[in-house]
């Protein structure tokens, strides 16, 4: 129910004399110089309703509140097994089930939201007292979309022929796919809306503003569009509010995989396991947009965890007692060489989708180009998304060049920030675990089990992410200037001698290895680690 008649107005600089502030209600009033940084872009007190809008759950208008679902849903599940032949079985299951909104997302959003904050700054103590600086912020809060009721709702197929194979084996074939409908998801509509940014009546006469050369001056004229732009609160589509947090139901994501997978069953103290997954996950709940400005086009692509190949290897091993098989039968040979097992357990994982992102670096410093966002999208909220030219997984197997930098380029302005996303691919993973047992028994039923276990026990690097931040040095005042890639490895290395040209090579290699496209070692992760545990069973 928000009302712009009735949104607060905020403290802004005067156009007169940009060094104190006025309310825009009575511009010939300014206020004193020595509260402009405490009150610069606060809300003016009693010039609005600091809640408008909001209204009480319940309310006698015909707000619900926070919605239950439907009394009695209906989830069925099934499945059926046919051995349509010997030794061959062929199953099918389906079902679906329900979610709802987190307790965090139905009531986070509203906690102390009608509770004033205030925010107080000040240069000495003495203006505590001083009403003038009673700093009042634009405050988050949450709203609803009651424009659909519907239940979010998972459904579950799979499809699987399992076969009996000689050696105690048996193969199982499988689709198994996933549909996921009317998730929730999170958005804040109050983000500063495309284009916004680039309005005269949005400009901070205090700013000389920036080009891709440098800050304004007398000598580098001309600022960019978007560089001049005043607090994003003031350009919020509900003034008034900091961030409005609405809770819907629109999410959607979908899983398709092949999986199969050859088991051995427990004989000779083996049983050993292979398993296989070729799938696909895309999700529309990852880097969205604004709710009301094409909020789908910047969604919807392939998951940040997502792996198209997963592959599983494990066995176990109970040894055979070696004190009878070498002829040490007695009680000593048995306590020491019998009742031994071995567990060993590895996965092989595919690479995940990445994203690249870009900085950019002044012509005329080395400083970083400030306002990328709103000079891009016309918007403080939204990052523009650098998109290749040509394909950059080029299969380059190099650590150092694992894909090609080379097809990327700063994109146009204006950019609303869409375009795909996950399209870059990290190099595979893997881990590697065994567990080594002893078991000492004490008499029947009741033993004493010696346990060690190993994390990754050969100390193998895993690689497993990319330095994908790309940073332009610009030519120019203008895009169409030019620039070259500021972070690549062997730029970055050449940077460093031109400052220091007695650089070591220690300090050459950290500097290559921090460019874009470099692969980046994950740490901890790659600790051999061993855990020794006794234990009695009974």
């Amino acid at each position: 129910l928000w009302d712009p008649r009735k949104a607060p107005r905020y403290y802004v600089p005067d156009p007169k004399n940009t060094k104190q502030l006025i309310d825009p209600a009575y511009p010939n009033n300014p206020l004193s110089p020595s509260v402009f940084s405490a009150l610069l872009y606060s809300l003016v007190p009693g010039s609005g309703d600091p809640r408008n809008g909001v209204v009480a759950l319940g309310d006698a208008r015909g707000f619900t509140g926070i919605r239950n679902p439907n009394y009695l849903l209906f989830a069925p599940r099934g499945g059926v097994a046919w051995q349509f032949m010997p030794k061959t079985v062929l199953r099918v299951g389906f079902g679906w089930s329900y979610n709802r909104p987190t307790i965090g997302q139905s009531t986070g959003t509203y906690q102390n939201g009608l509770a004033e904050t205030v925010d107080y700054r000040q240069t000495s103590l003495s203006s505590l007292t001083t009403s003038t600086v009673k700093r009042l912020s634009p405050q988050p809060f949450g709203s609803i979309d009651e424009s659909s009721n519907a239940q979010p709702t998972v459904y579950d197929y799979s499809f699987s022929l399992q076969r009996e194979l000689p050696f105690n084996m048996v193969l199982d074939l499988a689709y198994i796919g996933n549909v996921q409908r009317h998730q929730a998801m999170q958005f804040n509509i109050n983000q500063v809306l495309p284009g916004v940014s680039w309005k005269e009546e949005f400009k901070d006469p205090r700013l000389a503003g920036n080009n891709f050369f440098g800050p304004v001056s007398a000598s580098n004229p001309n600022p960019l569009p978007g560089t001049q732009a005043v607090d994003s609160n003031l350009m919020r589509p509900y003034r008034g509010f900091g961030t409005l947090n609405l809770i819907t139901n629109v999410a959607n994501a979908r899983y398709n995989s092949l999986q199969w997978s050859i088991n051995k069953r427990m004989s000779r103290g083996l049983t050993f396991q292979f398993v296989h997954t070729f799938s696909k996950l895309l999700t529309g709940t990852e880097s969205v947009g604004p709710f009301f400005y094409r909020w789908k086009d910047y969604t919807g692509f392939m998951a940040n965890e997502h792996r198209i190949n997963v592959v599983g290897i494990n066995y176990t091993y109970e040894v055979p007692k070696l004190a009878a098989k070498l002829g040490w039968n007695n009680g000593f040979a048995r306590q020491l060489l019998d009742g031994w097992n071995l567990a060993h357990l590895m996965n092989f994982y595919g690479g995940r989708p990445l994203t690249p992102s870009f900085g950019m670096q002044y012509a005329g410093n080395t400083q970083g180009v400030a306002n990328i966002n709103s000079l891009f999208t016309g918007s403080s909220d939204i990052a523009p998304r650098i998109q290749p030219a040509a394909n950059p997984n080029n299969g380059i197997a190099a650590m150092d060049n694992m894909f090609n930098i080379s097809s990327f380029a700063v994109p146009g302005i204006p950019n609303v920030g869409m375009g795909s996303r996950n399209y870059l691919w990290s190099r595979g993973t893997f881990s590697n675990d065994i567990n080594v047992s002893k078991t000492f028994p004490i008499r029947e039923g009741m033993g004493l089990e010696l346990r060690a276990s190993m994390f990754n026990p050969l100390n193998q690097v895993r690689r497993q992410d990319l330095n994908t931040g790309f940073t332009y040095k610009m030519k120019g005042a203008n895009l169409s200037d030019g620039y070259s890639i500021y972070n690549s490895p062997d730029q970055l290395v050449k940077n460093l001698l031109a400052r220091t040209p007695n650089a070591s090579t220690g300090e050459q290699y950290n500097q290559y290895r921090s460019g874009v496209g470099h692969e980046s070692v994950t740490s901890v992760m790659d600790m051999r680690r061993i855990e020794i545990g006794l234990r009695f069973k009974f």
